[in-house]
């Protein structure tokens, strides 16, 4: 009787003898057809996009062994024979530490991918048997659910496809196109460009649903777009950010969401070779116009170094530390279909503005320095929109962009005509407000209704399903701008907004005792000018920033650092804001209110 490994790697050979499996020209399945002991197992970590500098890992519980991905998302994990097979290996992508990609690798395989589909298979596989037959079935189960985005009658083995490479081409297009998650019963499956198109599958089910494809005039080719996001990061790594190269990339009236042009990008990165454009996710397509092709909202992986010292407080080297975020843009063809694909902007072009989760934890601390127990989690939303002040110029290339905008609408529309205002913020005249502030705020005027309101932040429920809204394309900002007497409102296209995984309250930033002693005898003493804290960085975050909200911006360092403020540089108040922000953007904050100020 053929053991379980050599059924395996007789139905594997069979799979992969398509070139459709991977875009590579592979066709070894990388499962030894006898039980031999394999000490090490290669592969790639991908998204679609390979996910670069990925730790990889497997344990049992007492020992681990890791590694990491390079460049290409290739990665090679050694001294697995010390496992009890089938094993699950797990990767961990620096841009979104909260999210975890895994595949299952059996005894003597080799080669193991651990991509979107291994993920979601290998979690419906824990919920019954993990055989070499039963992962034959369920990912025949998969393929036949994505035939429109997976050509061709063969099989194909998501796991151990040795020729799988992640170019955006073959089954990695796939990855680029369709979301694949597991619900904890189905596999949920997703169309990236059009997200109303979706099937929900039961990994049991014979005969499962089939998600449909969008037409091909409502969506990009991953392939070119892999191409634009290589020209784009090459362009920093040889550090020619000249408008004339960039122009190769960007089409003449780009604009971002932080108000950069064209012409800007060499003022703002001074050390342009440590920039790093990692990676794309598409977020959703249009469908073709007259005079517009292949438009596409799409979210690059993007590091760069600090470009302000109170990002990075008391590092006198602060240009050397990198930042992960998510840089989202919108990309399109001009004039004709065969003009190159080139990005236009951001969201909000030719304006500038984001919008952003927020979750608020606030504790009252005693002269004692010891905080009361946490409060409820607060959910909400911030609108950042730069504005200079009354009678300033603009001090920054946002505020330039919205020199002439009066107010901005957080706006939900289901339909076409059907709108409701969620969140609304309004430009600050004179007299109004603290001297400089410099963003669009709820309610400036001292004299309105609930009185004056000069923050940027609303809590409530009605905001916790924003990320399932803007997800379905329903989330809009209204921009109200003012030519003359005369106001415009111009609305913008759907806005993106991911809400990340859910934060324990022993995850959001804290202060440790004896820096909210100090703090507390700071604010509550006239003539003290300094201040001593220790700000601390959460776990999967980058950064720990504090505010009183009376400085122009907050102190922030990256890690650990024990800091000594001046007034001028963290506010008198009786409280403070400690806040860390995820590659998304999202803001988890912890307010600290003393009782005695």
């Amino acid at each position: 009787m053929k053991s379980l490994l050599a059924s395996l790697c007789i139905v594997s050979i069979s799979l992969l003898g398509v070139s459709a499996c991977g875009g590579g020209g592979g066709s070894g399945d990388g499962v030894s057809d006898t039980p031999v002991t394999v000490n090490s197992v290669t592969g790639f970590v991908a998204k679609g996009s390979p996910v670069r500098n990925a730790t990889i890992r497997a344990t049992n519980g007492a020992v681990e062994t890791t590694t990491t991905s390079d460049a290409s998302g290739r990665y090679t994990l050694n001294n697995i024979a010390q496992f009890n097979f089938p094993l699950t290996i797990v990767a961990t992508d620096p841009a979104q530490p909260d999210l975890e990609l895994q595949t299952i690798v059996l005894q003597g395989q080799r080669v193991a991918n651990i991509t979107p589909a291994t993920t979601a298979l290998s979690k419906a596989l824990a919920l019954g048997q993990t055989t070499a037959p039963e992962i034959v079935r369920i990912s025949r189960v998969l393929q036949n659910a994505l035939a429109n985005y997976i050509l061709g009658p063969a099989s194909v083995n998501f796991f151990s496809d040795a020729g799988f490479r992640p170019n955006s081409t073959g089954i990695d297009e796939m990855f680029d196109l369709v979301d694949i998650d597991f619900d904890g019963n189905s596999l949920v499956l997703t169309s990236k460009p059009n997200p109303a198109l979706q099937v929900i599958v039961d990994p049991g089910q014979t005969n499962a649903p089939v998600l449909a494809r969008p037409a091909a005039n409502a969506l990009a080719t991953p392939s070119v777009i892999a191409t634009l996001v290589s020209t784009f990061d090459n362009a920093f790594r040889t550090g020619n950010l000249s408008v004339n190269n960039l122009r190769n990339v960007l089409h003449d009236d780009f604009q971002d969401d932080l108000g950069f042009r064209i012409d800007h990008f060499a003022q703002v990165y001074n050390n342009p070779s440590l920039v790093n454009v990692s990676g794309f996710e598409i977020l959703r397509c249009f469908p073709d116009t007259s005079t517009v092709f292949d438009r596409c909202q799409i979210r690059l992986s993007f590091s760069r170094p600090l470009t302000r010292f109170a990002e990075d407080f008391g590092n006198s080297n602060f240009t050397q530390v990198i930042r992960r975020e998510f840089y989202d843009l919108e990309i399109e063809r001009r004039g004709a279909q065969v003009n190159p694909l080139k990005f236009s902007g951001g969201y909000l072009n030719p304006f500038a503005g984001k919008v952003k989760l927020i979750q608020r934890n606030t504790q009252t601390v005693g002269v004692n320095g010891f905080p009361l127990p946490n409060s409820v989690i607060e959910n909400g939303v911030f609108i950042q929109v730069p504005a200079s002040p009354p009678g300033l110029p603009p001090a920054s290339f946002g505020e330039l962009a919205n020199s002439n905008v009066r107010a901005v609408d957080l706006v939900r529309s289901p339909q076409p005509l059907v709108s409701s205002v969620l969140f609304s913020v309004s430009r600050v005249q004179e007299g109004q407000c603290s001297e400089g502030t410099s963003i669009l705020v709820v309610q400036p005027d001292p004299l309105g209704a609930g009185g004056e309101d000069c923050g940027n932040v609303r809590f409530g429920s009605l905001f916790n399903g924003l990320a399932a809204n803007s997800k379905a394309g329903e989330i809009f900002m209204d921009v109200t701008q003012g030519l003359g007497q005369a106001s415009v409102v111009n609305r913008s296209r759907p806005v993106r907004i991911d809400a990340p995984v859910d934060v324990p309250v022993s995850d959001f930033p804290v202060l440790p005792a004896e820096s909210l002693a100090n703090l507390n005898t700071y604010a509550a003493t006239p003539n003290l000018r300094t201040v001593v804290i220790t700000l601390v960085t959460p776990p999967g975050r980058q950064s720990a920033c504090i505010s009183s909200g009376l400085e122009p911006e907050p102190v922030c360092v990256y890690g650990q650092r024990r800091l000594s403020l001046a007034p001028e540089q963290l506010g008198k108040a009786n409280s403070y804001l400690v806040s860390s922000e995820d590659t998304f953007g999202n803001v988890i904050q912890r307010r600290y209110t003393f009782s005695n100020p």
